[in-house]
């Protein structure tokens, strides 16, 4: 057989399995790209849901212990803290107001040094909780107390959220635009909503 016909031959099954080869490859690649946009739009249909159910949570916290904003908040590497020292800033997730004339307060309460409210952390992870009826007197952590002043927030009520070994992972606060003192009768309320709301961050993070 003349060499210029195998060479034709051979040129030819080279360029036919290259076509065939891209054509497979472009079904392959539209195949993946479909099946990546259902899963991030099954993704994000999933988090929003967990967000609602989230808000509704914090909402009733809202209306029980009858302040003007409720927020969550997450530390952003969740177990280790002073010692392992990873844990070092917070970041509001979530937030819902009643009879709140200020802006939402999530844009200016993101990547949070722990630094900046010393005393407050201090009290909060060794007590669980902390709680001041006066923002104005937190001469300790005078950026976190500007922030909530600057957003019309008089009186604060912070609880820790911990996982099943103890390590925190978060704080709910409990927000009031005038001076007001917490009614210890009414902290039962939320740490009942403790394990729900943990549960509901932890499937949050994995999704």
């Amino acid at each position: 057989m003349d060499i210029k016909v195998i060479v034709a031959i051979i040129t030819g099954a080279s360029l036919l399995l290259t076509t065939l080869f891209t054509g497979v490859w472009k079904v392959i690649e539209i195949w993946y790209k479909n099946r990546i946009e259902k899963q991030n739009k099954s993704d994000l249909k999933q988090v929003s849901l967990i967000n609602l159910k989230i808000d509704k949570i914090l909402y009733e916290m809202l209306e029980s212990m009858e302040a003007n904003v409720v927020a969550l908040s997450k530390f952003h590497n969740g177990g280790r803290f002073i010692d392992g020292m990873s844990m070092d800033k917070y970041s509001m997730t979530n937030e819902v107001t009643k009879n709140y004339q200020h802006g939402s307060r999530i844009p200016d309460s993101q990547n949070i040094f722990l630094s900046a409210m010393p005393d407050v952390m201090y009290e909060l992870l060794f007590a669980n909780k902390y709680s001041n009826p006066d923002v104005e007197s937190m001469t300790k952590s005078n950026f976190y107390r500007n922030v909530l002043l600057d957003k019309g927030i008089k009186s604060i009520f912070l609880f820790l959220i911990k996982d099943l070994n103890e390590a925190p992972i978060g704080f709910v606060t409990v927000a009031y635009s005038s001076k007001h003192k917490i009614d210890q009768d009414k902290l039962g309320l939320i740490w009942k909503k403790h394990n729900t709301l943990l549960q509901l961050i932890k499937t949050k993070d994995t999704e």
